[in-house]
Protein backbone atom coordinates (compact mmCIF):
# COMPACT_ATOMS: atom_id res chain seq x y z
CA UNK A 1 0.00 0.00 0.00
CA UNK A 2 2.94 2.04 -0.32
CA UNK A 3 3.24 2.87 3.53
CA UNK A 4 7.26 3.94 3.29
CA UNK A 5 9.29 6.56 3.21
CA UNK A 6 8.96 9.55 2.72
CA UNK A 7 5.18 9.67 3.49
CA UNK A 8 6.08 7.03 6.53
CA UNK A 9 8.72 5.77 9.09
CA UNK A 10 8.53 2.50 10.74
CA UNK A 11 9.72 2.24 14.02
CA UNK A 12 10.73 -1.34 15.26
CA UNK A 13 11.69 -3.09 18.25
CA UNK A 14 14.72 -5.41 18.50
CA UNK A 15 15.21 -5.94 14.82
CA UNK A 16 18.27 -5.20 12.20
CA UNK A 17 18.23 -5.10 9.04
CA UNK A 18 20.18 -8.07 8.17
CA UNK A 19 17.11 -10.04 10.66
CA UNK A 20 14.37 -8.43 7.88
CA UNK A 21 16.59 -9.69 4.98
CA UNK A 22 16.74 -12.94 6.78
CA UNK A 23 12.72 -13.71 6.96
CA UNK A 24 11.95 -11.88 4.22
CA UNK A 25 8.90 -13.62 2.80
CA UNK A 26 8.54 -11.03 -0.51
CA UNK A 27 11.38 -10.51 -3.05
CA UNK A 28 14.05 -8.17 -1.96
CA UNK A 29 13.52 -5.49 -4.99
CA UNK A 30 10.50 -4.61 -2.52
CA UNK A 31 11.95 -5.05 0.52
CA UNK A 32 14.72 -3.22 0.14
CA UNK A 33 13.10 0.61 -1.09
CA UNK A 34 10.59 -0.20 2.10
CA UNK A 35 13.44 -0.70 4.75
CA UNK A 36 14.90 3.15 3.48
CA UNK A 37 15.03 5.06 6.80
CA UNK A 38 13.50 2.76 9.12
CA UNK A 39 13.67 3.21 12.93
CA UNK A 40 15.45 0.61 15.11
CA UNK A 41 15.01 0.37 18.92
CA UNK A 42 17.56 -1.82 20.24
CA UNK A 43 18.05 -2.73 23.29
CA UNK A 44 22.05 -3.78 24.30
CA UNK A 45 22.17 -6.65 26.33
CA UNK A 46 26.22 -5.91 26.65
CA UNK A 47 25.79 -2.51 27.04
CA UNK A 48 27.25 -1.85 30.33
CA UNK A 49 30.27 0.06 30.86
CA UNK A 50 33.33 -2.65 31.52
CA UNK A 51 34.30 -0.13 34.58
CA UNK A 52 31.14 -0.41 35.98
CA UNK A 53 30.76 -2.28 39.41
CA UNK A 54 28.14 -4.87 39.76
CA UNK A 55 26.02 -6.56 42.56
CA UNK A 56 28.56 -9.29 43.51
CA UNK A 57 31.15 -6.20 43.81
CA UNK A 58 33.29 -7.01 40.55
CA UNK A 59 33.78 -4.51 37.60
CA UNK A 60 31.95 -6.05 34.37
CA UNK A 61 35.71 -5.89 33.24
CA UNK A 62 36.39 -8.62 36.12
CA UNK A 63 32.67 -10.57 35.27
CA UNK A 64 33.62 -10.72 31.49
CA UNK A 65 37.05 -12.06 32.34
CA UNK A 66 35.86 -14.79 34.52
CA UNK A 67 33.23 -15.78 32.41
CA UNK A 68 34.88 -16.58 29.12
CA UNK A 69 38.11 -17.99 31.39
CA UNK A 70 35.32 -20.68 32.77
CA UNK A 71 34.13 -20.92 29.19
CA UNK A 72 38.22 -21.42 28.03
CA UNK A 73 38.80 -23.56 30.82
CA UNK A 74 36.31 -26.57 30.08
CA UNK A 75 38.13 -29.99 29.41
CA UNK A 76 37.90 -30.80 25.39
CA UNK A 77 36.61 -34.10 26.41
CA UNK A 78 33.42 -32.67 27.92
CA UNK A 79 30.98 -33.73 25.35
CA UNK A 80 28.74 -29.47 25.63
CA UNK A 81 32.57 -28.33 24.40
CA UNK A 82 31.59 -28.15 20.72
CA UNK A 83 28.42 -26.49 21.48
CA UNK A 84 30.05 -23.96 24.01
CA UNK A 85 33.11 -23.04 21.72
CA UNK A 86 30.46 -20.89 19.99
CA UNK A 87 29.27 -19.13 23.38
CA UNK A 88 32.40 -16.77 24.27
CA UNK A 89 31.13 -13.67 25.54
CA UNK A 90 31.29 -11.77 22.14
CA UNK A 91 28.37 -14.02 20.85
CA UNK A 92 26.47 -14.98 23.63
CA UNK A 93 23.97 -12.38 24.15
CA UNK A 94 21.91 -14.66 26.39
CA UNK A 95 25.01 -14.82 29.52
CA UNK A 96 24.24 -11.14 31.43
CA UNK A 97 20.42 -12.31 31.40
CA UNK A 98 21.02 -15.30 33.33
CA UNK A 99 23.24 -13.42 35.97
CA UNK A 100 20.95 -11.14 36.70
CA UNK A 101 18.46 -13.52 37.05
CA UNK A 102 20.32 -15.71 39.32
CA UNK A 103 20.91 -12.76 41.38
CA UNK A 104 17.99 -11.30 41.20
CA UNK A 105 16.65 -15.13 42.56
CA UNK A 106 19.48 -15.48 45.34
CA UNK A 107 18.91 -11.59 46.73
CA UNK A 108 15.24 -12.68 46.97
CA UNK A 109 15.88 -15.65 48.92
CA UNK A 110 18.50 -14.55 50.93
CA UNK A 111 15.90 -11.12 51.63
CA UNK A 112 12.52 -13.68 52.59
CA UNK A 113 15.21 -15.98 55.35
CA UNK A 114 13.79 -14.18 58.41
CA UNK A 115 10.60 -14.29 57.52
CA UNK A 116 10.78 -18.14 56.39
CA UNK A 117 11.96 -18.64 60.01
CA UNK A 118 9.81 -16.53 61.92
CA UNK A 119 7.13 -18.53 60.46
CA UNK A 120 8.87 -21.88 61.18
CA UNK A 121 9.40 -22.53 57.59
CA UNK A 122 13.27 -23.73 55.99
CA UNK A 123 14.33 -23.56 52.55
CA UNK A 124 15.35 -27.36 53.13
CA UNK A 125 11.36 -28.11 52.99
CA UNK A 126 10.81 -26.42 49.86
CA UNK A 127 9.29 -28.47 47.18
CA UNK A 128 7.35 -27.04 44.00
CA UNK A 129 3.67 -27.67 45.88
CA UNK A 130 5.14 -25.69 49.16
CA UNK A 131 2.78 -22.29 48.03
CA UNK A 132 3.71 -20.89 51.59
CA UNK A 133 7.64 -20.49 51.08
CA UNK A 134 7.00 -19.63 47.30
CA UNK A 135 4.55 -16.70 47.89
CA UNK A 136 7.30 -15.43 50.45
CA UNK A 137 9.83 -15.60 48.38
CA UNK A 138 7.61 -14.03 45.43
CA UNK A 139 6.95 -11.02 48.15
CA UNK A 140 10.52 -10.26 48.80
CA UNK A 141 11.44 -10.26 45.19
CA UNK A 142 9.38 -7.46 44.72
CA UNK A 143 11.36 -5.12 46.72
CA UNK A 144 14.93 -6.19 44.88
CA UNK A 145 17.04 -3.40 42.98
CA UNK A 146 20.83 -4.36 42.35
CA UNK A 147 23.33 -3.32 40.06
CA UNK A 148 23.30 -6.13 37.23
CA UNK A 149 25.21 -7.41 33.90
CA UNK A 150 22.70 -5.99 31.81
CA UNK A 151 21.41 -2.60 33.47
CA UNK A 152 20.16 -1.48 36.92
CA UNK A 153 17.62 -4.03 37.99
CA UNK A 154 14.56 -3.10 39.69
CA UNK A 155 11.79 -4.64 41.04
CA UNK A 156 8.07 -3.04 42.78
CA UNK A 157 4.99 -4.18 43.80
CA UNK A 158 3.58 -3.23 40.48
CA UNK A 159 6.69 -3.72 37.95
CA UNK A 160 10.06 -5.52 37.51
CA UNK A 161 12.31 -2.65 35.41
CA UNK A 162 15.39 -3.34 33.73
CA UNK A 163 17.12 0.34 33.15
CA UNK A 164 19.31 0.02 30.29
CA UNK A 165 20.10 2.41 27.60
CA UNK A 166 18.22 1.97 23.92
CA UNK A 167 19.78 2.46 20.73
CA UNK A 168 17.98 4.18 18.24
CA UNK A 169 19.06 2.69 14.88
CA UNK A 170 18.01 3.87 11.37
CA UNK A 171 19.12 1.83 8.00
CA UNK A 172 20.24 3.70 5.58
CA UNK A 173 21.33 1.79 2.09
CA UNK A 174 21.41 -1.70 3.78
CA UNK A 175 23.29 -0.37 6.95
CA UNK A 176 21.93 0.22 10.45
CA UNK A 177 23.42 3.26 11.76
CA UNK A 178 23.02 4.62 14.85
CA UNK A 179 21.31 7.79 15.36
CA UNK A 180 20.65 8.25 19.50
CA UNK A 181 20.07 6.93 22.10
CA UNK A 182 18.33 6.92 25.46
CA UNK A 183 18.84 6.99 28.71
CA UNK A 184 16.39 5.23 31.54
CA UNK A 185 18.17 6.22 34.29
CA UNK A 186 18.40 10.19 33.61
CA UNK A 187 15.32 9.84 31.22
CA UNK A 188 17.69 11.63 28.69
CA UNK A 189 16.58 11.42 25.17
CA UNK A 190 20.46 12.36 22.64
CA UNK A 191 20.16 12.50 18.80
CA UNK A 192 22.56 12.94 15.98
CA UNK A 193 23.33 11.82 12.71
CA UNK A 194 19.91 13.30 11.38
CA UNK A 195 19.16 13.34 7.63
CA UNK A 196 16.06 15.59 7.47
CA UNK A 197 15.53 14.19 4.71
CA UNK A 198 14.87 11.35 6.68
CA UNK A 199 12.20 12.69 9.16
CA UNK A 200 8.19 12.61 7.40
CA UNK A 201 6.64 16.52 7.43
CA UNK A 202 3.85 17.02 9.92
CA UNK A 203 2.07 19.15 7.67
CA UNK A 204 -0.91 18.06 6.58
CA UNK A 205 -0.86 17.27 2.68
CA UNK A 206 -3.89 18.51 0.66
CA UNK A 207 -4.07 16.89 -3.29
CA UNK A 208 -6.75 18.10 -5.65
CA UNK A 209 -7.40 15.56 -8.46
CA UNK A 210 -9.69 16.59 -11.10
CA UNK A 211 -12.48 14.45 -11.89
CA UNK A 212 -13.47 13.07 -15.23
CA UNK A 213 -16.14 14.99 -17.14
CA UNK A 214 -18.88 12.55 -17.93
CA UNK A 215 -18.46 11.33 -14.22
CA UNK A 216 -18.98 14.42 -12.93
CA UNK A 217 -21.95 15.56 -14.99
CA UNK A 218 -23.39 11.84 -14.61
CA UNK A 219 -22.94 13.29 -10.08
CA UNK A 220 -24.71 16.22 -10.91
CA UNK A 221 -27.45 14.60 -12.54
CA UNK A 222 -28.09 12.54 -9.48
CA UNK A 223 -27.45 14.73 -6.88
CA UNK A 224 -30.39 16.95 -8.59
CA UNK A 225 -32.75 14.63 -9.29
CA UNK A 226 -32.48 13.37 -5.12
CA UNK A 227 -32.68 16.53 -4.26
CA UNK A 228 -36.06 17.19 -6.12
CA UNK A 229 -37.29 13.80 -4.86
CA UNK A 230 -36.29 14.75 -1.28
CA UNK A 231 -38.26 18.39 -1.56
CA UNK A 232 -41.27 16.73 -3.28
CA UNK A 233 -41.95 14.30 -0.96
CA UNK A 234 -41.21 17.43 2.41
CA UNK A 235 -43.75 18.99 0.39
CA UNK A 236 -46.61 16.37 0.43
CA UNK A 237 -45.83 15.33 3.88
CA UNK A 238 -46.49 19.42 5.08
CA UNK A 239 -49.82 19.32 2.54
CA UNK A 240 -51.21 16.02 3.88
CA UNK A 241 -50.47 16.82 7.96
CA UNK A 242 -53.55 17.83 8.45
CA UNK A 243 -55.52 15.43 6.21
CA UNK A 244 -58.27 13.60 8.74
CA UNK A 245 -57.45 9.94 9.40
CA UNK A 246 -59.52 7.19 7.44
CA UNK A 247 -61.19 4.63 9.73
CA UNK A 248 -62.12 1.20 8.73
CA UNK A 249 -66.44 1.17 9.49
Amino acid sequence: RNLVWPGYVWVFYSRTFQEFINNAVCDLEILLPALENVTLLHIPLQGRDLDDVLVSGRTYREYLDEYNSEVAALSEEDEFQQYLSDFTFVNNRFANPMYDEVWALALAINSSLPELEAKHLSLEDYEYNNIAITNIIEDHLKSVSFAGAVAEIKFDQNNREAVTPINILQIRNGKNIMIGRYNGLQNDLSLWNISEESIPSDDIVVRYNSLNEAYAIFVYIVASLLFIFITVMLILTLALRTTPEVRAS
